[in-house]
């Protein structure tokens, strides 16, 4: 597990350095507030979002969301987000491969631990580009966490993993969300 591991790592930081640079380069004029891995709850994709100030503002006028509640969600989640899943192609290989070993590891009753891995890689990852100061160097503005397509997980995710990815002023603003 340890190889699957270490690969599995370096494969999303190098999947995720694609997808920013994509997104990045293609809405210069955007101002990135939130970033995201996600899965889903047998753990066979890794796919990444993220949403900008302006995209927010745009869809909830679009919308007409005036409801505080809404405007929460809209803004924290990432079925509502502009770039969910876009510039995604480099997820393809991994979400294959954890597909594979997601099979394999139910069938020697290891999920469970395999899922532990899973999360800790996308965390790991998004960590290591962090402290390389990939994002920015220092990062103000931007909230990094890792959820899942599964709502009844999700939520410990995204708090657990913020605490660890986020300066404390970041993470206290989005813990401050529900």
């Amino acid at each position: 597990m340890d190889n699957f591991y270490n690969n599995l790592v370096n494969d999303i930081i190098e999947a995720t350095k694609y997808t920013l640079s994509q997104l990045k380069n293609n809405h210069q004029n955007e101002n990135i507030y939130a970033f995201i891995l996600y899965t889903d709850n047998d753990c066979y994709t890794i796919l990444p979002a993220a949403n900008s100030l302006e995209m927010y503002e745009k869809k909830i006028k679009d919308d007409e969301v005036d409801d505080e509640q809404e405007l929460i969600a809209y803004k924290w989640s990432s079925a509502e987000w502009a770039y969910e899943s876009l510039y995604d192609e480099k997820f393809s290989k991994i979400s294959i491969q954890l597909s594979e070993a997601s099979t394999q590891a139910s069938a020697s009753n290891k999920f469970e631990e395999f899922k532990i891995y899973v999360h800790n890689c996308m965390i790991n990852a998004l960590k290591s580009l962090d402290e390389g100061g990939f994002f920015e160097n220092p990062r103000k503005n931007l909230t990094l966490f890792i959820s899942s397509s599964e709502y009844d997980e999700s939520i410990e995710m995204e708090n657990s993993s913020a605490k660890i990815l986020n300066p404390p002023e970041i993470y206290k603003s989005f813990l401050d969300r529900h």
